[in-house]
């Protein structure tokens, strides 16, 4: 993979602006990482192959010459254009994607092409996506997959709301305490008088120690006292809210239970308005407007190839890759890397993918 890595790297500084930059200078690296902690066996490892530019100032103190070359290296900070291979979560999530149980994600929506390449909006901007034979490397989430997880978060918030202090096993275990204390005290310190007797021949003795025991019982019963109330009682609003949530997963799978086969294996899609007092945000019929929702899909992957196969590769730069109306605010150094985003030859990189 680190040889693919390099040839796209080596593709990308045959364009105009890049063969023999001006003013600036590349600073090209490559990053190799196993597959996310939730992939499945045998995944293909995920790599990142970087084109980082960087401004030469002269009167900069920290700009040095090439020993080797005579160029000299920029310096500060500048944009990147970036080569993700294997890496589906650059098109769907802002975070690692680490493939956990349940997530979904909005579907990223088409914005152009670039030499016949799609580019969609993902969630950090532009990804232009080469793929094998043009697939997608995610899937529809089906109905069923939404309300299932809806479900189980409402229950899994339910729980934890039904553990707050006042109904929890923590407070009854405090008043049980409590309650057990008055009601053995009178036996105890009956049992207690007789030891002492015994121990104590010397009345006045046996009278002090007794006191002394009466003192200390006192004490760690005021104690059992003040813990048993001061476990506040559950928040009557907190009950109520209880109360309708509860009602509410009784609702979501009721609705889930009534749903044929064919609706439960229908694509999720986020309605574009939300009905008061709706159990959810789905629209069933996916009208226009809808957002649709996806998962990633692993079974994109051959995992009968080496884990260092190049199978997909995602391109992305620091201020995008298709033109805007903006683009004329560009630092130069921005505006070097658009121009020769637009001018890589992507045929050529597509062909690493096997």
């Amino acid at each position: 993979m680190s040889e693919a890595a390099r040839q796209m790297l080596a593709i990308s500084q045959r364009t105009a602006e890049l063969t023999k930059p001006l003013g600036m200078s590349l600073h090209p690296g490559i990053t190799l990482s196993s597959a996310p902690i939730g992939a499945l066996p045998d995944s293909p490892v995920i790599a990142n192959a970087r084109i980082l530019v960087l401004p030469i100032n002269l009167n900069d103190s920290q700009t040095v010459r090439d020993a080797q070359s005579g160029h000299y290296q920029g310096t500060g900070e500048g944009p990147s254009i970036r080569f993700h291979i294997n890496d589906i979560g650059i098109l769907l999530s802002s975070v690692p994607l680490d493939y956990t149980t349940g997530e979904f994600f909005h579907q990223p929506y088409l914005k152009g092409d670039i030499d016949g390449f799609p580019v969609y909006q993902g969630p950090g901007g532009d990804v232009l996506l080469l793929s094998r034979n043009g697939r997608l490397p995610y899937k529809p989430l089906t109905i069923e997959q939404f309300l299932s997880r809806l479900i189980a978060d409402e229950e899994a918030t339910q729980a934890k709301f039904a553990d707050l202090p006042g109904d929890s096993e923590v407070a009854a275990q405090a008043r049980a305490a409590y309650n057990d204390w008055q009601a053995t005290q009178a036996e105890q310190l009956a049992m207690m008088a007789q030891i002492f007797k015994t121990a104590f021949p010397d009345s006045a003795q046996y009278e002090q120690e007794l006191e002394k025991y009466r003192r200390n019982q006192q004490i760690i019963g005021e104690g059992l006292r003040k813990q048993a109330e001061s476990v506040p009682q559950q928040d009557p609003e907190v009950a109520r809210i209880n109360q309708q949530r509860a009602q509410r997963i009784k609702d979501l799978k009721a609705e889930l239970a009534g749903l044929s086969v064919a609706q439960r294996q229908s694509p999720a899609c986020a309605s574009a308005r939300i009905r008061r007092g709706s159990l959810h945000i789905l629209d069933f019929a996916c009208k226009e407007g809808s957002t649709p929702y996806v998962v990633p899909d692993q079974g994109y992957f051959d995992r009968s190839l080496p884990a260092g196969t190049v199978q997909l590769i995602a391109v992305t730069a620091t201020y995008g890759l298709l033109p805007t109306p903006r683009d004329h605010e560009l630092h130069f150094t921005a505006a070097k890397l658009r121009s020769a985003g637009l001018q890589v030859d992507y045929k050529a990189i597509a062909s690493l993918i096997e």
